[in-house]
């Protein structure tokens, strides 16, 4: 079953692909005499199709190429606020994790002084005094 629809994906495909080059061969040919006078930013006249056509289709490229490029290093430049935000978060959490245990320690070490100053403990004799 999975071959049948391969080869039928596959033929599909195929047609399409053909579809489009009889396309693209019809309108080369009906076009090749064809002139026309268009306006882009002053007046053009008497301008072959195929070469307005060419012109038009190599600028949609390269205006996509560009797009795509600006959208990728406008990610890039997200990525990179991310991770430095990530790395800035990282190091406040090891600061507060030092400081932490540099509190722990003082407050183990003052421990440990208050019970070496205090006098040993006696526990009551069974009266309920100490002797």
């Amino acid at each position: 079953m999975k071959l049948v629809l391969k080869r039928l994906r596959t033929y599909v495909k195929l047609a399409l692909v053909v579809a489009v080059a009889i396309a693209v061969v019809l309108i080369i040919l009906f076009n090749r005499n064809h002139r026309v006078t268009f306006w882009f930013f002053g007046t053009y006249e008497n301008v072959n199709v195929l070469w307005l056509l060419l012109s038009t289709a190599a600028g949609a490229i390269v205006t996509y190429w560009v797009a795509l490029t600006v959208f990728s290093v406008w990610r890039d430049l997200r990525e990179l606020g991310q991770e430095s935000a990530r790395r800035a978060f990282e190091e406040d959490r090891r600061r507060r994790e030092a400081e932490l245990a540099e509190q722990e320690r003082r407050i183990d070490a003052k421990r440990a002084e208050i019970l070496r100053e205090e006098p040993p403990h006696t526990p009551p004799d069974e009266s309920g005094m100490k002797s």
